[in-house]
């Protein structure tokens, strides 16, 4: 499984399809560079657990 967070300028993202539940081709990253912003860095954090069964 994976969760993503991401956490964007409302003022600045508002009335963009990355408001959208689907942002088309190359997800979110595409929708960014579109409005010209340009990726820099990227910052992973994995975790993981043992399962719990029932």
């Amino acid at each position: 499984m994976r969760i993503a967070s991401t956490y964007l300028r409302w003022d600045e993202e508002q009335g963009t399809a990355l408001t959208q539940p689907r942002t088309g081709p190359r997800g979110i990253y595409g929708r960014l560079e579109e409005l010209g912003h340009v990726m820099t860095r990227v910052r992973d954090e994995i975790s993981a657990r043992i399962p719990h069964t029932n």
